[in-house]
C-alpha cells in the first residue's frame, strides 16, 4: 500500500512540475526573530520550513509540563483522585494552585500545569505515579529517548531549576514531544482550552484559570515594559508557555495552516518578543506553504495483493487526502 501511494504521489508531482515554472528564488521573506533558538515544522509534510540555532540545548522551562501530563494520564486516567502530597507544595511557585492534603482530580492538575503552569500540580502528579520526582524524571527521560529525543533532559516534572541542574532540550526535541503529547487526545483537549473551571475540593473552591498560551483566544501579557495586547490567532490548535528565573521564555505551538499542521518553537525568547516572534514564524508558514493535493480521501489506486485473507486482493484506497506543498 505504501509503495502505492509514494509511486502515485511521485508520478502527480512530475506532471505538476511539468506544467509549472519552477523559480530559485523564494519570495517569503526570513523572519526576523529575537529568539537564541527556534524551529517551524510542518507536520503534514515532514518538512523543515525554517529554523534558527534549533538544535541548541537550552532551558525549556514549563514545556516539560507536556511530557509530564502525558505521562501521567497514561499512568492514573483523568478520573483518578489524588490526595496531594505536602512534599508537592515545597516547590517555587507564584502563587498556590493545590494544597497539602487537598483531594483533587488528575484532569484538574492537568488543567492546572498545563494552563498556569503550576508547578505544584506538576510535582503532585509525579508524586502520584511514582513516589518522587527523581524516578518520574527517569519516565520522562525513557520516553524522551523512545520518541527520538537525542538532545533533551528532564530533571523533574515542572521544569523548575535546583540549584544548579535543570531541565533542557532543543526546538528541534520539542516539535517531539509536543507531537507526542498532542496525539494524546485528552491533553489535546486541554492544551487547546482557553479558560477552565476547577472543581471545588475540600481545601478550595471552585475557581477559573486562563491559559497563558494567549493566541487561543487574545489576552493581555505582562512584561517589564507594561502590558502587551496579544491578538488570537487564526489556526492556533494548542500550546505551551514556559519562563526561566532569568525571565527568558519559551513557547511552542501548534496551528492549522491551510490543512497543513504547522508547529512553532521558539527558545530563550523575552517576555515582550515571545508572541511576536511565534506571530512572524506562523506568518511565514502561510506565506510559503502552498497547498496541492495529491488525491482526496477515499480515491482508488488500483488493487493491493493480500496474503492468507478471503480474498487474493482488495482495492487500495487512501485513507486521507494527501497534501504535498509545492513552493
Amino acid at each position: 500500500m505504501k509503495k502505492i501511494l509514494r509511486k502515485t504521489i511521485f508520478l502527480l508531482l512530475l506532471s505538476v512540475a511539468a506544467g509549472s515554472t519552477i523559480t530559485t528564488s523564494f519570495a517569503a521573506s526570513k523572519p526576523d526573530i529575537t529568539a537564541t533558538s527556534a524551529f517551524l515544522y510542518c507536520d503534514t509534510t515532514d518538512e523543515v520550513l525554517w529554523q534558527k540555532n534549533a538544535d541548541k540545548k537550552l532551558n525549556l522551562a514549563s514545556i516539560t509540563k507536556l511530557m509530564t501530563c502525558l505521562i501521567a494520564v497514561e499512568k492514573l486516567g483523568l478520573d483518578h483522585v489524588v490526595t496531594v502530597d505536602a512534599e508537592a507544595t515545597r516547590v517555587d511557585k507564584a502563587e498556590s494552585m493545590v494544597y497539602a492534603g487537598e483531594k483533587i482530580t488528575v484532569e484538574d492538575l492537568v488543567y492546572e500545569a498545563l494552563l498556569c503552569s503550576a508547578n505544584d500540580a506538576a510535582k503532585a502528579l509525579a508524586i502520584e505515579v511514582s513516589g518522587t520526582q527523581k524516578k518520574f524524571a527517569k519516565l520522562m527521560n525513557k520516553r524522551a529517548k523512545k520518541i527520538g529525543c537525542t538532545n533533551t533532559h528532564f530533571a523533574n516534572a515542572s521544569g523548575v531549576k535546583i540549584g544548579k541542574i535543570q531541565s533542557y532540550s532543543t526546538a528541534k526535541d520539542i516539535v517531539l514531544i509536543a507531537k507526542e503529547a498532542f496525539k494524546n487526545k485528552k491533553i489535546l483537549k486541554i492544551a487547546k482550552t482557553a479558560k477552565h473551571t476547577l472543581k471545588a475540593t475540600n481545601k478550595s473552591g471552585e475557581r477559573e484559570i486562563e491559559s497563558t498560551n494567549l493566541f487561543l483566544a487574545g489576552g493581555k501579557a505582562t512584561t517589564f515594559s507594561g502590558d502587551i495586547k496579544v491578538k488570537k490567532y487564526k489556526g492556533v490548535i494548542a500550546g505551551k508557555t514556559g519562563t526561566t528565573p532569568e525571565f527568558k521564555t519559551t513557547m511552542v505551538v501548534a496551528c492549522d495552516i491551510d490543512g497543513f499542521t504547522v508547529y512553532a518553537v521558539v527558545m530563550n525568547s523575552t517576555l515582550e518578543n515571545r508572541y511576536s516572534d511565534i506571530r512572524k514564524m506562523l506568518n511565514y508558514a502561510r506565506r510559503s506553504i502552498s497547498k496541492y493535493t495529491a488525491f482526496e480521501k477515499g480515491e482508488i489506486f488500483g488493487e493491493a495483493k493480500v496474503t492468507g485473507g478471503a480474498q487474493n486482493k482488495v482495492e487500495a484506497a487512501a485513507s486521507e487526502a494527501g497534501l504535498v506543498n509545492l513552493p
